[in-house]
């Protein structure tokens, strides 16, 4: 499985899932630090990725329909330390 973790992730999160054997990157270890979620979203799907992120935006599946991407995994921690 191939993750991208969004830039709302701890920069350690990737690293760790790597050591884990997962293939992870983070958004800021491709150098889109500060982009917009269409960018987020063209790269994960260029790239085969399953995005990984807080961000509720892209659980709308009317602004981001789910089909022909690998999928999107929001997580919902309350409170996100």
């Amino acid at each position: 499985m191939k993750l991208l973790l969004d830039e709302n992730l701890s920069l350690l999160h990737a690293p760790t899932l790597r050591e884990l054997g997962h293939d992870a990157v983070s958004v800021v270890e491709c150098g889109l630090s500060g982009a917009d979620d269409p960018m987020v979203r063209t790269l994960a799907i260029k790239e085969g990725r399953i995005l990984v992120t807080h961000d509720a935006d892209f659980a709308n599946v009317l602004r981001y329909p789910p089909s022909n991407t690998p999928g999107v995994i929001r997580l919902r921690i309350h409170p996100a330390t």
